[in-house]
C-alpha cells in the first residue's frame, strides 16, 4: 500500500436519502481501497446523514461528513476541495453509481499522466437502451470524440459541441483546481462545465475509453424552469470566453435553446 496513491472520493449531496446507500455501495465494492470519502451536505432535510452513517459506521473506511446550509453545488464542490488529504479528487454525484475498475484504473492513468490536471472516461447514461456520453456525441454529431480531442484545443471543442465530460467520471488534481480558484459560486447549472473549461485553459488531460460511472437516476428529464436558466448560464460561459470561439462554430442546437430561453424570459417579463 505504500505505493499505492491515496485518493479522495467527493460526493456533493442534497436530500440523498433515497439513493445515496447504492453510490455508497459503489464505492465499497471498487478493488482500490486506499481513498477517503468526503461527503458534503448541501441542506439535507432528509435522513441522508442517518443513511450514510449506518452504512459506514462499522466499515474500515475514511470518510468525513459536513453538513452546510444550502449555498449550492459549486460551494459545496470547495469545501470539498478545502477538506481533501490527497492530491488527486474523484467526482461522484450522489444519484451516480461507480464501475467497479473505476478507482484502480484511474489511479493507473494518474500514475502514467501525472502531470495531467484532469483525467475523465465515458459513463453509461441509460442501461436500458445502453447509451453511454460518448456513444451520444458520436450519434448527434456525426464523429468520434476521440477524432478531435488532437486536433484543436479542448476549451474550444468543449464549447463548440457542449459538454461532453461527464463530472462521475472526473478525477482532477487538487492543487491545479486551487490554481484556479476551485468552483465558480456564480453558476448554479454549469458549475462543473465552467470549472473543466477553466482548468483545461493552461493544463494537460487524458480521456479514456473506458466507462467509469453510471446514471441509475433519469438524469435526461429537467424541468423547463431548470432548461431555461441552464441554457442562460451556458450564455454566460459564451460571453466569458468570447476570446477563444467564434459564433459561426458553435453548437446549433445549443444556440436553439439559448434563444427558447431568452425568448421564454422575455415574454414572461411581458407579462409581468
Amino acid at each position: 500500500m505504500k505505493n499505492e496513491i491515496f485518493v479522495s472520493i467527493l460526493i456533493c449531496c442534497f436530500n440523498s436519502e433515497k439513493f445515496i446507500s447504492k453510490t455508497i455501495e459503489s464505492i465499497i465494492k471498487q478493488n482500490y481501497n486506499n481513498f477517503e470519502i468526503i461527503f458534503i451536505d448541501d441542506g439535507s432535510a432528509d435522513n441522508t446523514k442517518q443513511v450514510i452513517n449506518n452504512i459506514l459506521f462499522e466499515k474500515k473506511i475514511k470518510y468525513q461528513y459536513f453538513y452546510q446550509y444550502n449555498k449550492g453545488l459549486a460551494s459545496a464542490r470547495n469545501k470539498g476541495l478545502t477538506l481533501a488529504n490527497s492530491d488527486w479528487i474523484f467526482i461522484l454525484d450522489h444519484d451516480d453509481i461507480m464501475t467497479k475498475q473505476r478507482l484502480e484504473n484511474q489511479v493507473k492513468e494518474i500514475k502514467n499522466n501525472p502531470d495531467c490536471a484532469i483525467l475523465f472516461g465515458d459513463i453509461i447514461l441509460n442501461r436500458e437502451i445502453k447509451t453511454t456520453k460518448f456513444n451520444e456525441f458520436k450519434k448527434y454529431f456525426h464523429i468520434d470524440l476521440f477524432s478531435i480531442l488532437n486536433k484543436d484545443n479542448i476549451q474550444v471543442n468543449l464549447l463548440k459541441y457542449g459538454c461532453f465530460i461527464g463530472s462521475s467520471s472526473v478525477v482532477f488534481n487538487k492543487q491545479k483546481a486551487i490554481n484556479i480558484n476551485g468552483f465558480n459560486k456564480k453558476f448554479s447549472y454549469c458549475v462543473d462545465y465552467d470549472f473543466f473549461i477553466r482548468i483545461l485553459k493552461n493544463n494537460k488531460f487524458y480521456v479514456s475509453k473506458s466507462i467509469y460511472s453510471e446514471w441509475f437516476e433519469n438524469q435526461y428529464q429537467i424541468s423547463n424552469k431548470n432548461f431555461y436558466k441552464n441554457n442562460i448560464e451556458i450564455l454566460k460561459l459564451y460571453i466569458e470566453n468570447v476570446t477563444i470561439i467564434k459564433l459561426s462554430i458553435l453548437n446549433p442546437l445549443i444556440l436553439r435553446n439559448i434563444c427558447i430561453s431568452l425568448l421564454k424570459i422575455i415574454s414572461n417579463s411581458y407579462k409581468n
